[in-house]
């Protein structure tokens, strides 16, 4: 009996070894010695082939052997499919998912993701090496307990997001009205009004029909990257950064939306829709109504101007139309002169993909995430493939002005993971190095083209990214008010003003909503986030 329970004991002790042994070393592949799965939780756009059998997924099979169990999800249903996830306690082995600091807290405190220092110290060779090159970002990544849970996402992307609040018009369009009026390219808000007037009452696609044009639209969502209207053209009244909060250099912070200046804002944004050239669906329509209206054939545009912060939000290529065929429009002035680009940070540091309580193998899935933060793992997300594969370089003048340049060779964005799907590392190099032959075809290239137009006129927020918050309990208060002030708020009521269902010329409705403001809690909100982004 003895006998037999200390061979009991021998193979309990032996079962973690087995495990590790089924991992080989880091940098080698494949990554295991035998067969192995992994199911990963994140998003998938319309686009994209599943990504079950896609090019990308094929190769990565093919050189880790591991399988991967992808759970998929559009951007509508997605939030509610990771709450789900969490209240059945059906967790993934990674959840590449990005959540703000107080919800990935809520995950630490109750055991659902794990710590990663020692997995990235023993399992990792590319992540370990850039990390010990980059300690501020491992810094940002360290949560207060000293621990890191989630891989880094870091994106350089001046220029690109920076600049996010961008409006475009259909350059054909805009030269038949420059043409017809002797009118240059609209440099203020009323010159912009008298455009979409003119895009209005004239048959602009030659259709026969003078009614189907729309002037200006876009989406109805705050975090869509700049597709909401208001903030390009608030930002001719007063600037207003897509958070709604202004710090000064003293770190006191302050909200547009009680000043005068945005109320005028509202009034004019309100005046292009009761003349019927702000697209009435816009309030109500998603990105992928958006983007049906603008992904047509070119003899089949109806859209004149567009919100968009990225090219790929204002259109989907294959249709006929394409990113070239619109303008990005620079900042315009108002009334009283104001002109901004509101900008945001040079380089993003998002929490992203962390590993569940639920992996029974979690050096698996760190070597599995390790060979995205190597040059050649870098070179899916930015390239789509392989070098002499899918891309390569050539002699020819790139978009940063080098002799030399990257050029793709197949075209696969559809058929590779969006960057949601694994960790994202890209420098400035990244794109200066592409060909810039390359830029009609490329989303970021167009993107930071376009962008260039808004440098001039950019105001930066004054606002430090926070990573991680050492206060939890700040952090949830925070999290709370800005649902409730901004998101539930300030955005319904901006909408309302717009539309009219609430009178923007009216003091009593205009007096209302800034009593509304107080009583959900304003003063405290500028507090909270005083304290979370200064700690004052």
């Amino acid at each position: 009996m003895k006998k037999i329970v200390v061979l009991i004991l021998a193979l309990c002790l032996l079962l973690p070894s087995l495990a590790l042994a089924a991992v080989t070393a880091p940098g080698t592949y494949p990554i295991t010695d035998t067969p192995e799965e992994l199911s990963i939780f994140t998003t998938i756009t319309a686009v994209q082939e599943p990504y079950e059998d896609d090019y990308q997924t094929k190769f990565y099979e093919e050189k880790t052997g591991v399988k991967v169990n992808w759970l998929t999800y559009n951007n509508n249903e997605i939030a509610t499919q990771y709450n789900l996830s969490l209240a059945s306690q059906e967790y993934p082995d990674i959840y590449a998912y990005h959540q703000e600091p107080a919800s990935w807290m809520e995950l630490i405190d109750e055991g659902i993701i794990i710590p990663l220092d020692d997995l990235i110290e023993n399992h990792t060779v590319y992540l370990k090496k850039y990390l010990e090159e980059n300690p501020e970002i491992k810094a940002l990544m360290t949560a207060p307990d000293g621990h890191i849970y989630t891989l880094p996402q870091v994106r350089y992307e001046e220029c690109e997001s920076t600049y996010a609040q961008k409006m475009w018009v259909y350059k054909e369009w805009m030269d038949a009205y420059c043409q017809a009026t002797g009118n240059a390219i609209p440099a203020t808000t009323e010159e912009f009004k008298q455009m979409l007037i003119y895009f209005r009452d004239n048959d602009m696609n030659g259709n026969g029909d003078a009614a189907d044009e729309i002037p200006l639209t876009g989406t109805y969502s705050r975090w869509s990257s700049g597709s909401d209207p208001l903030f390009y053209l608030m930002n001719s009244f007063i600037y207003c950064p897509f958070t709604f909060l202004v710090a000064d250099e003293n770190n006191n912070i302050t909200t547009p939306v009680v000043e005068d200046a945005y109320r005028e804002g509202l009034r004019y944004i309100n005046d292009l829709y009761k003349e019927g050239l702000l697209y009435e669906g816009t309030y109500v329509q998603e990105l992928t109504q958006f983007r049906a209206m603008t992904s047509v054939a070119k003899d089949a545009v109806t859209v004149g101007a567009a919100a968009a912060g990225y090219p790929m939000r204002l259109l989907t290529q294959g249709s006929g139309t394409t990113w070239a065929d619109y303008q990005a429009m620079p900042p315009m002035k108002g009334p009283d002169g104001t002109q901004i680009a509101a900008a945001d940070y040079v380089n993003f540091v998002y929490l992203y993909t962390a590993i569940t309580s639920a992996c029974e193998n979690p050096e698996l899935a760190i070597r599995w995430m390790d060979y995205w933060y190597s040059d050649e793992g870098m070179g899916w997300y930015l390239y789509n493939g392989l070098e002499n594969v899918d891309w390569k370089w050539i002699d020819e003048p790139s978009f940063g002005g080098g002799d030399k340049s990257i050029v793709k060779i197949t075209n696969r964005e559809n058929e590779t993971w969006l960057s949601y799907a694994r960790p994202v590392l890209t420098t400035k190099e990244s794109w200066l190095n592409m060909a810039a032959a390359e830029t009609p075809n490329n989303n970021y290239l167009t993107g930071i083209k376009a962008a260039e137009v808004y440098m001039p006129y950019a105001q930066y927020t004054k606002l430090p990214q926070v990573v991680w918050c050492n206060d939890l309990d700040l952090t949830l208060e925070m999290a709370e008010l800005t649902s409730l002030i901004v998101d539930d708020y300030i955005i319904s009521a901006s909408t309302q003003f717009i539309i009219g269902t609430r009178d923007i010329n009216n003091d009593a409705d205009w007096n209302d909503f800034l009593k509304g403001l107080e009583e959900r809690g304003l003063e405290r909100y500028l507090e909270v986030c005083e304290q979370y982004y200064f700690g004052k």
